[in-house]
């Protein structure tokens, strides 16, 4: 598999009747199926494949768009057509739920047997198992080896970055207060202000004078105005703050150490962190919105349980598999009531629904590649795998 960056593949040809870059590359490469992840963020790809699909003909590399949540929610508000003309394009269209199919403009996906719902699955990284939950790191942990790769050339004997902070000691509180983690590059369509001022109006009500608990914001910037206004508005908080990005492995270790993982978007296709936190056995506290709704109802269908959720007299509802929050309000009562429980929900469900999740996301897209380039596709890859770009 190449994983590549719309930004690292050849430019568009100057013409699309020519051969072009991204074209020459695909035949040198060999490439057997092309996969695509968002039809707005790599619409100039998408676009160059369908002007050399109509000048090679329709069997030219089958190309399979994977839908981002924002492309259904967000961008193709003002953009159906844009979002039509793409997904009517490739040879298969890949939704992560029926939620985001719902969502889309009418007639904007194809409905003659090309969209497909896989559910994603994850796979917690390797790394994450030496990331230490509890509040210590060890003397000299964290040191990254010197490596080489084309084009990058990092020397043995430079200096290794300052480990990530305990999660604890990030947020400047004890061990002993609840942290709450929410996980988000920062953007709008995170929302991660929505529910500051319902938390800060709790953490008021305290006789103490250190917070009830913390909710911790981590992530990176996205969107430069947003984050502007994120720590303006954190600067004025005693119950949240925002804490420096961290990569993948020590997020998921972050996790470990949290009472419980948050979501609060707008719009989610399907939250990755919130199925990370299902997979690493954290609590799930979440915006009570079409996409998280539908993860935790996944988790507990791919157990063979049935959802049946019970609302609170405080608001949210008490999913098997979570905790969802219609409105902030309802959403800091759920992080009152979880920091003073002081033990975690039994969280075997959503673990379990995680794990069925992975194998089946790992079945149906060997499906897919199967349907689309055979089990043997001539000078190509084997059955479980092909070249994608």
């Amino acid at each position: 598999m190449i994983l590549a960056s719309p930004d690292d593949l050849p430019p568009t040809a100057a013409n699309p009747d020519e051969v072009g870059d991204l074209e020459q590359y695909l035949d040198a490469a060999d490439v057997a199926v092309v996969g695509v992840l968002h039809a707005f963020k790599c619409g100039d790809v998408l676009d160059q494949l369908a002007d050399i699909k109509r000048r090679r003909g329709a069997d030219f590399v089958p190309t399979v768009l994977v839908l981002g949540g924002t492309d259904v929610n967000v961008d193709a508000g003002d953009k159906a057509d844009v979002l039509t003309r793409r997904a009517h394009a490739v040879d298969k269209v890949v939704s992560f739920s029926a939620s985001m199919i719902a969502a889309a403009p009418p007639g904007s996906l194809p409905s003659d047997g090309r969209t497909a719902v896989v559910p994603q699955g994850v796979s917690l990284p390797e790394e994450a198992k030496g990331v230490p939950s509890v509040e210590e790191v060890p003397s000299g942990g964290f040191e990254e080896e010197g490596f080489e790769e084309e084009g990058f050339d990092v020397a043995d004997d430079a200096p290794s970055p300052p480990p990530p902070l305990p999660l604890h000691e990030a947020c400047g509180v004890p061990t002993s207060t609840p942290v709450f983690l929410l996980p988000a590059g920062l953007r709008p369509v995170k929302d991660v202000l929505w529910a500051v001022d319902a938390v800060d109006a709790v953490g008021a009500g305290s006789a103490n004078a250190s917070p009830p608990f913390v909710l911790a914001i981590v992530g990176p910037s996205l969107d430069d105005k947003y984050r502007d206004a994120v720590v303006e508005r954190l600067g004025r908080s005693k119950n949240v703050v925002l804490i420096p990005p961290v990569d993948r492995a020590h997020t998921v270790g972050y996790m470990r150490a949290a009472t419980a993982v948050v979501n609060t978007s707008k719009s989610e296709g399907q939250s990755g962190a919130l199925l990370e936190a299902a997979a690493a056995g954290v609590p799930i506290i979440a915006r009570d919105i079409p996409g998280n709704r539908a993860l935790l109802d996944l988790l507990l269908d791919a157990t063979g349980e049935t959802p049946d959720g019970e609302r609170d007299e405080e608001g949210f509802e008490s999913h098997p598999c979570g905790l969802l929050c219609p409105t902030p309000e309802s959403f800091a009562a759920a992080l009152v009531g979880s920091a003073a429980v002081r033990r975690r929900r039994s969280t075997d469900r959503a673990a379990l629904g995680a794990g069925c999740l992975a194998r089946n996301e790992r079945d149906r897209w060997r499906g897919i590649i199967r349907e689309l380039i055979g089990d043997t596709p001539e000078d190509g890859c084997g059955s479980d795998m092909a070249a994608a770009a």
